[in-house]
């Protein structure tokens, strides 16, 4: 039976699914601006290999992004890759901020942002120090903060640029676009290195899921 070799899924931000072959290229892909993907991604992906005339037991291996993004994201795709492990298929994942630095030459300077909710942006960059930070930073700093990255010559990425605040949309690139661009290159090396990265959530789950005091008192 010729085996189909990667399904893709992307539940981070909206919701991706896609079939690969041998050489990473696509066969088939789609991606939907949905936020509640729990509810579609089972019949997309039926529906996928059906179109592709392809069985599930035909497809050798998985490959999902593990984040950043907010729990709610993250845990569908996730899920599916937990199945998928102790049903014994090869199962690997990698974080969306990681793509430009497997696509562009490492010593570039770049900087990966995401809407992180609560009035907060994710940034994952490489200081002058040659240090990658991952950090939150609060939303009112916007400006300030791009505008020192953009000073410094980085180039400017993100997984859903119109989400983002206060810059034209030329200044920000879009990671998912490089994704869709060069899956050999990414997933090659992905699976080259056997990445299997746990789910990054933007925030710890105690703080996702707190709620003030105040909210309680009656």
């Amino acid at each position: 039976m010729e085996t189909i070799p990667s399904l893709y899924i992307d539940t981070s931000n909206s919701l991706t699914i896609g079939l690969l072959d041998a050489q990473f290229k696509w066969i088939d892909y789609l991606s939907l601006e949905e936020k509640k993907s729990s509810r579609k991604i089972h019949a997309l992906i039926y529906k996928m290999v059906k179109k592709n005339k392809v069985n599930l037991a035909q497809i050798d291996s998985l490959i999902v992004t593990a984040g950043p993004g907010s729990y709610t994201g993250i845990r569908v795709a996730e899920g599916i890759a937990q199945i998928c492990e102790w049903q014994k298929w090869n199962t690997y994942s990698f974080y969306h901020f990681e793509v430009p630095w497997m696509v562009k030459k490492e010593n570039c300077k770049m900087a990966w942002l995401a809407l992180a909710f609560k009035g907060e942006i994710f940034i994952y960059y490489q200081d002058q120090a040659g240090v990658f930070v991952r950090e939150l930073f609060s939303k009112d700093d916007y400006s300030d903060r791009i505008n020192a990255l953009l000073a410094e010559g980085h180039e400017l990425y993100a997984n859903n640029p119109a989400e983002l605040p206060g810059l034209p949309a030329y200044t920000l690139l879009d990671s998912s676009k490089l994704i869709f661009d060069f899956p050999a290159e990414i997933f090659g090396a992905v699976v080259a290195k056997q990445m299997r990265h746990p789910p990054y959530y933007f925030r710890s789950l105690a703080k996702e899921f707190s709620v003030a005091k105040t909210a309680l008192m009656p």
